[in-house]
């Protein structure tokens, strides 16, 4: 009996542009590849083809991962992250450098500095990012964040990070314990 054939799903045609848009925009010094990440995702964030239908399907109980292209030398991988109203990430730095932008919604950024004396992060101040902004950090507790939707429908962002996508999970986010102890997704 012969195995069964997954039918291919086509990449989008955005999709495939910003991946080519990524592939040049790292190919600069280190102080500006999170910026150049960022304004490669600037440029594509108004494609109307850059997900499939099931990249778009997020969870009612934390915000949902989809990985959508990983480089094959392992220098990024691209991943949607789709929000449902109230989720939230904890507060972390990063492990790597990243970008990030609002595909569709709005988007709340919660800001934190570090406290090294107490090892904690003190909430700053509140950012709205909108559909079409996007964002970039270095590694390191220099820019702690929370993300999340603020609002009563659907986010979804998408997140650039210098690492392999068996990675993505474990060598990303820098959680950190902030001042305020609010909870996550």
């Amino acid at each position: 009996m012969a195995a069964p054939q997954l039918a291919a799903v086509p990449t989008p045609a955005g999709l495939l542009d910003l991946i080519a848009a990524l592939d040049t925009a790292i190919q600069t010094t280190p102080d500006a590849l999170p910026a150049q990440v960022a304004l490669a995702l600037t440029q594509s964030l108004q494609a109307s083809d850059l997900l499939t239908e099931s990249q778009q399907t997020g969870s009612a109980e934390c915000y949902t991962r989809h990985v959508l292209h990983s480089d094959f030398a392992g220098r990024y991988t691209l991943v949607a992250l789709i929000w449902h109203p109230g989720q939230r990430t904890p507060a972390h730095g990063h492990h790597t450098w990243c970008a990030y932008g609002v595909l569709e919604g709005n988007l709340q950024e919660e800001r934190f500095g570090w406290d090294d004396e107490r090892r904690i992060a003190r909430a700053e101040g509140v950012v709205n990012l909108s559909a079409g902004q996007a964002l970039s950090a270095h590694a390191g507790l220099g820019k702690i964040h929370r993300l999340g939707n603020r609002t009563d429908e659907r986010a979804i962002s998408l997140h650039v990070y210098g690492v392999s996508a068996r990675q993505v999970s474990t060598h990303v986010n820098h959680i950190v314990t902030a001042d305020d102890h609010v909870r996550h997704c």
